[in-house]
């Protein structure tokens, strides 16, 4: 061959790269280059398997591409190759997320007993395989009927969307739910036990991996029901207000009987008032409706309402449910203040920035209601209607860099 150098290429089985040279040949970027001279010489280079890391996710929401590996010097990313010199590993896995568990490691890769630590050998077959699982709880739910002849069939209880079964156990994933439900318009639910508890009349279920009993009990009857706002601002008088529930309407300090159950409440009143808070049996939805919750015992639905000359607005703010956080994780910050989820804020009506706070690695995937994301910021529009801020938020991406890194020679090669 004429003296020069030269970059060989090699030909041979698929999944193996070359891992050392020597003699003529040197190794540069994983590229073979052979410097040719009189005196001629040989070339020797060393092939090794290439390995790459498969991560396979059961349940939940979570990409793959969430876990990583360490070894040594290097990071094994999903679905990507790394050069190993021959020996035995033990990677340290990156991306830890605590409502997963590893359940898994095959192929080149192995788990011990106690599902910690993870060995690799090189080479194998070229992949290490790990299966990660969504962390469950079993729960069970069952209800209790008092009064009438209702049966639990009639019922449709739901949780994230997804009907329940009652009286046997249904795996769900770890988190804080609002479970919802429908039956019979004169039974409500007057106590909720277990994993569940009753909430201003909202059913929340904590599911931890040891799962549990959801009870519910429902009771049929009629309650006694007063109304009485109280106007902040401006000159109306309370008098000036009726509510139409259930198709009547009913003054202020005005009352009804109704079967139990729960109900929206239309508040008619004068121009530039906007209700600002609920208490009582009554409740604002995240839509910035009246809720009414008629149970047997009867109770006043108290409404706040708030004026001003130039027009406000109440507007609530929350955080759709995540995977792994509960929405009270976050906050917002608007004209200056801070607002927790759940929250109502009274703001003068305009149009304001909105900066959402929470646990690091997520980010704001998209808003409805009264605010709309555009070039990645959150903006609110306040009426004098009021409305909810509804904000969903999503884990950042990993990082997936598109190409393959190279081990230099170790000495357990």
């Amino acid at each position: 061959m004429p003296t020069d150098d030269y970059t060989v290429s090699i030909a041979g089985p698929a999944g193996f790269a070359p891992r050392l040279t020597g003699g003529a040949c040197t190794l540069v970027d994983g590229m073979v280059r052979l410097a040719v001279s009189k005196p001629g010489g040989d070339c020797t280079i060393t092939m090794t398997r290439l390995v790459k890391l498969f991560n396979v996710v059961e349940g939940g929401t979570r990409n793959p591409a969430s876990w990583s590996m360490r070894v040594g010097e290097q990071t094994m990313l999903h679905n990507r190759t790394v050069l190993l010199a021959p020996g035995i590993y033990t990677p340290t896995l990156q991306g830890f997320i605590s409502t997963y568990t590893l359940l898994d490691a095959h192929d080149d890769c192995e788990l011990d007993a106690l599902g910690e630590t993870v060995t690799l050998t090189a080479p194998g077959n070229g992949l290490c395989t790990l299966v990660h699982r969504r962390k469950t709880g079993d729960i069970t739910f069952t209800r209790v009927i008092q009064g009438g002849g209702a049966q639990p069939s009639e019922w449709v209880t739901m949780v994230n969307g997804q009907p329940m079964p009652m009286g046997q156990p249904v795996k769900i994933d770890t988190n804080t739910y609002v479970v919802t439900e429908s039956g019979p318009p004169d039974y409500v639910v007057i106590s909720a036990s277990g994993v569940c508890t009753l909430d201003r009349g909202q059913i929340k279920l904590v599911v931890t991996t040891e799962g549990g009993e959801c009870t519910l009990i429902s009771k049929r009857g009629i309650g006694p029901v007063g109304f009485v706002i109280n106007p902040g601002g401006g000159n109306a008088q309370p008098d000036a207000w009726s509510f139409m529930v259930n198709g009547q309407i009913v003054p202020h300090n005005g009352a009804l009987l109704m079967p139990v159950g729960l109900y929206t409440v239309t508040v008619q009143g004068p121009a530039g008032y906007t209700v600002v808070s609920a208490s009582g049996i009554c409740s604002l939805t995240e839509a910035g409706n009246v809720q009414l919750t008629v149970g047997v015992e009867g109770g006043t639905c108290n409404l706040n309402s708030a004026y001003d000359a130039g027009g406000v607005g109440a507007i609530g703010f929350f955080v759709a449910p995540s995977d792994d956080f509960p929405p009270e994780a976050w906050s917002f910050v608007v004209n200056s203040q801070e607002v927790d989820h759940n929250q109502t804020l009274l703001m003068p009506v305009g149009t304001y920035g909105v900066t959402v706070n929470g646990p690091f690695g997520y980010h704001v995937a998209g808003a409805s209601g009264a605010c709309a994301l555009a070039d990645g910021a959150v903006r609110v529009t306040v009426t004098v209607f009021g409305g909810a801020c509804t904000v969903q938020t999503t884990p950042d991406a990993p990082v997936d860099l598109p190409f393959t890194t190279f081990l230099p020679s170790v000495a357990n090669q």
